[in-house]
């Protein structure tokens, strides 16, 4: 039903198919088909006619062959007409008849013989059987198509052109000088297997210029189709282009093209770039507008970020951050963990200037022995006042957290 054999041509019958008559095998069949590449016919519209009786074949007409009446010892054979005699009967012996019929100039005689053998020959003649002749078929319409693109590649008599392949011989017509690189029209005759037999190649256009790298990373602005604005420029995704990580508008992304002719942009790799969240702890070093240094490190402070605490130069913090694809970070929590030591620097002046008592005593006992002993309690002495001083750090260290 959907599969239609027709001057050895292949059809195929779908429900668009336009059908007028009734299709049987033998019907003669009128209409327009469409060949959409890929080695098939698809039936548009078609008309059947149906097909004609056939002449009946004419049958054989016996022509009476000669007899002759028995022969007696005193008989002469006599000629006998053969124009209506009827074919010899089942026993072999020729039929007789009563009244002689009017010889026939064309009919055949039989001669008697002076022996006393008869031999009688019967001739049975058919008429010429009418042989019915086989109408020629119209010849098959030639189905041509026209192909448009640049020439990718020629290896010997195959042309690839927008990566169909064409076969040229020598009948082949071509016309403007095409080569590979080269913009052309092909005309080609479309073979019932599918094959492109190439008619004529014209060349239409200058050949191709090598297409530049193009790469670059930032955000997707906008996507209408097949064009993409990603910072500004105008990039072609096509089929080809490879999507990685699922980019969408408002990502960064990294992207690699090639710069084609006219000055299109054509992608050949667009990967997203995702932020990487991030831990660390360090101290405040400075505090610049919305770039804080933490431990040599810049983190970008915006509206979403988190404070925890009174943050000031000095502090030790920990911070929660994203790092974006250029490596620059994004705080999303920032948290103080211990006040700067500033606020505890007037308690820790004596123990500096205690530390350099024990170095100038040190060379009076290399002259007197028994002093360096008498010496030695002076460290002692200056040990506790460190020992005082610890107290109030650990006293000031509640105090600056609450």
């Amino acid at each position: 039903p959907d599969r239609w054999i027709v001057s050895g041509l292949e059809v195929l019958i779908d429900r668009d198919t336009r059908i007028i008559g009734v299709p049987v095998v033998g019907a003669t069949v009128n209409g327009t088909m469409r060949a959409p590449g890929n080695y098939t016919l698809i039936a548009v519209y078609v008309e059947i006619e149906p097909p004609t009786a056939a002449a009946p074949t004419p049958t054989a007409t016996p022509t009476r062959a000669p007899t002759r009446a028995p022969a007696t010892a005193t008989s002469s054979l006599s000629p006998t007409d053969t124009s209506t005699a009827p074919v010899p009967g089942r026993g072999g012996a020729p039929a007789i008849y009563d009244e002689p019929q009017e010889p026939s100039k064309s009919s055949p005689t039989a001669t008697a013989t002076s022996t006393p053998t008869r031999t009688p020959t019967v001739t049975r003649t058919l008429a010429p059987t009418a042989t019915a002749t086989e109408q020629p078929k119209p010849p098959r319409e030639q189905v041509t198509g026209r192909i448009i693109g640049w020439v990718e590649r020629i290896e010997g008599g195959w042309w690839t052109i927008e990566g169909k392949t064409i076969e040229c011989d020598g009948n082949t017509q071509f016309s403007g000088d095409p080569g590979v690189g080269a913009l052309v029209e092909a005309v080609v005759e479309i073979t019932p297997e599918g094959r492109y037999i190439g008619l004529s190649i014209r060349r239409i256009g200058q050949p191709n210029p090598t297409p530049s790298p193009v790469e670059l990373t930032d955000v997707v602005d906008a996507i209408s189709g097949e064009w993409w604005t990603i910072g500004g420029v105008t990039v072609k995704v096509t089929g080809e282009t490879v999507l990685e990580d699922n980019p969408g508008l408002g990502d960064m992304v990294s992207v690699k093209a090639e710069r084609r002719a006219g000055g299109e942009i054509v992608a050949l790799r667009i990967r997203a770039l995702r932020a990487i969240e991030v831990f660390f702890q360090g101290v405040i070093e400075s505090m610049a507008g919305d770039t804080w240094v933490i431990s040599g490190t810049p983190v970008l402070i915006d509206g979403a970020t988190e404070i925890r605490g009174a943050p000031e130069v000095g502090a030790t913090v920990q911070v929660k951050a994203l790092q974006q694809p250029d490596g620059s970070l994004v705080a999303r929590i920032v948290a103080v963990i211990e006040a700067p030591p500033a606020s505890i620097t007037p308690a820790a002046a004596p123990t500096e200037t205690a530390a350099p008592e024990p170095a100038t005593d040190t060379p009076e006992p290399a002259t007197d022995t028994p002093e360096p002993a008498t010496a030695t309690p002076e460290p002692e002495t200056a040990t506790p006042e460190p020992e005082t001083v610890t107290p109030e750090a650990e006293t000031a260290t509640p105090t600056l957290e609450s």
